[in-house]
Formats: structure tokens, C-alpha cells, sequence
């Protein structure tokens, strides 16, 4: 039993952090020929322009090697190595309204699996990502998204299984689960370009995971009260563990805010005149929210 859990814990990914390859320090740029000889159990299979759809253009970083001007995010997040695929291009209008590629770069790449996916089984997979600092002006090193997929091919996409990665300026990791529909050998990844310019992610620490028994199991439901809405951050994380709960929280809230917030529309006197707050004498201070107070001035 000790044996079978460790196996299921494991990480599937053989190189997910890039620190088996041949290189000695940085090499920018790396052709698909280049890339696939220097790393292992990793293809990269892009196109680095359009008159070249298999040439490649992905980075490979070893971060001691990067000057002291160069801020943390250009360190790995484990090891000393890491890659920085990229997307880059433009696209322009015809005079007949017709939008058509100017240029474009795709690179993406490939991770070998110890073994292949299990069908139906459903898998944890977590990876750290950030983006290039802006060391060039727009449209240059925007932020963008990255493509998650599985392949039985080293050299090809496959089945798209999550878009979400957004990259930002510090390394953050991103996690998601998914269900196998197939028996794939390969994890994808392919940068996301969202708008003209360049998205230059540095990517690092990919680890795949197989669930417990092969199936997903949800996040208890909870919620959250947001503004008067209860909403449930689906990963279990919200204080109440009833909708009832939150609902019922949100109703006190609203109350006290609406009640935290009331006006005075005016003040009168025991007769019903207007009155000022300087008056002396009984008093009644109403409010927009049909409350009256009482109060007696003595002078």
C-alpha cells in the first residue's frame, strides 16, 4: 500500500522544470532542432515566423547567468533553469474590410509523461508563470495568456485543456484539474497572444499529479457575502458552509449599511414646525429612512 500511494504522488512530468538538458548557460532564440537536442523529455514544435513555420524561438534561461539588472522574476522558481516561449505578430485591414496576418510567431512545446494518461481519470496539474519585465516599450511584452494541452504526439497541440494562466510580474503558480479523455503521452503549452505585440511568459516547475482513485472530487461547496450576493469561490474557501448562512448575513449587512447611511431630512418641533438644531425644547429629528429620534434641548 506504502508503494502504490507513492506512485500515485509522484510527478508525472519528467522535466517539468527544465533542469535536465545539455546546455551550459543561456541560449536565446533555440530552433525546434536546437531546443529538442538540448532539453529532454521536451519538444518544441513553433514556428519562430511566417516564412519559417519550423523554426522555433523558445528561450532557455539558466539564472545565474542573467545580470544583477535583471530583476528577481528572471530567476527560476526551481533550480536554475526555465524557458520563455513567445507569440508575437500584427494583423491589418485590407481596403475591403478584410482583416488578414501581417506576421505571427507560435511557439510551443511539448512535456514527456512517465506514463501515459489513464481515460477518464481525472489529473492535478500546477506550473509557475510570470511575464517579462517591460524592458521595451508598447505594443512589446504585454501580458497574455497560456495554453494548456494534451497530445499523443511529442510535435503536436492536441486537445486544449485550460487557458486560464494569465501572466503577471512575479512568479505565481497556477493550478487546475482535468479528466483524461484519451490514454495522451504529452502535456502542451503554447503562449496566448491577446493583442498586437509580444507576450513573452517565463514558465518553470511543472508538476502532474493523478487524484486519489482517479476521480475528482470537488471542493465543498461554500460562500462568501459580496455586497448583498453570496457567491460560492468554488475551491471551499468561503466562511459560510449554507447558502441559507450567507444570505442571511448579507440581509444583517445590507441593514446595518442602509441604517449606517441614513439622513436627516428635517427637524420639527412638538407643534410640527420646522425647526433648527440650535432650537431649545422638545425635538424630533426624521430621517430618510422613517426613523424619528427624540431629543430634549434644555437651554
Amino acid at each position: 500500500m506504502f508503494c502504490a500511494f507513492n506512485i500515485k504522488a509522484q510527478n508525472l512530468i519528467l522535466n517539468g522544470s527544465f533542469e535536465n538538458n545539455s546546455a551550459t548557460n543561456t541560449i536565446i532564440n533555440l530552433s525546434n532542432t536546437q531546443y529538442n537536442a538540448t532539453v529532454s523529455s521536451s519538444s518544441s514544435f513553433g514556428y519562430g515566423s511566417a516564412s519559417n513555420n519550423n523554426s522555433g524561438n523558445i528561450d532557455l534561461m539558466f539564472s545565474s547567468s542573467e545580470p544583477d539588472s535583471i530583476t528577481e522574476n528572471w530567476k527560476a522558481q526551481d533550480g536554475d533553469w526555465f524557458i520563455t516561449p513567445g507569440a508575437m505578430g500584427d494583423f491589418y485591414i485590407t481596403m475591403n474590410w478584410d482583416t488578414l496576418l501581417g506576421w505571427n510567431v507560435q511557439d510551443a512545446f511539448s512535456l514527456e509523461l512517465s506514463n501515459t494518461l489513464i481515460t477518464g481519470s481525472w489529473y492535478t496539474l500546477s506550473f509557475y508563470i510570470t511575464l517579462e519585465n517591460s524592458l521595451t516599450a508598447y505594443p512589446f511584452y504585454l501580458p497574455g495568456r497560456l495554453s494548456v494541452g494534451m497530445s499523443h504526439y511529442a510535435d503536436s497541440f492536441g486537445i486544449i485543456i485550460d487557458t486560464t494562466a494569465f501572466t503577471d510580474t512575479t512568479w505565481t503558480q497556477h493550478s487546475f484539474h482535468f479528466q483524461a479523455t484519451d490514454s495522451f503521452a504529452h502535456i502542451t503549452c503554447r503562449p496566448v497572444r491577446e493583442l498586437y505585440g509580444a507576450n513573452l511568459p517565463l514558465i518553470d516547475n511543472f508538476v502532474l499529479r493523478f487524484d486519489s482513485t482517479g476521480v475528482y472530487v470537488p471542493p465543498p461547496a461554500s460562500w462568501n457575502c459580496l455586497a448583498t450576493a453570496c457567491i460560492d469561490p468554488t475551491d471551499g474557501s468561503g466562511i459560510y458552509s449554507t447558502l441559507a448562512a450567507c444570505q442571511t448575513a448579507c440581509i444583517t449587512s445590507a441593514i446595518n449599511e442602509q441604517q449606517g447611511e441614513k439622513q436627516l431630512l428635517k427637524i420639527v418641533d412638538i407643534l410640527g414646525r420646522k425647526s433648527s438644531s440650535n432650537a431649545t425644547g422638545l425635538l424630533f429629528y426624521i430621517y430618510n429612512d422613517g426613523t424619528v429620534e427624540k431629543r430634549i434641548v434644555i437651554e
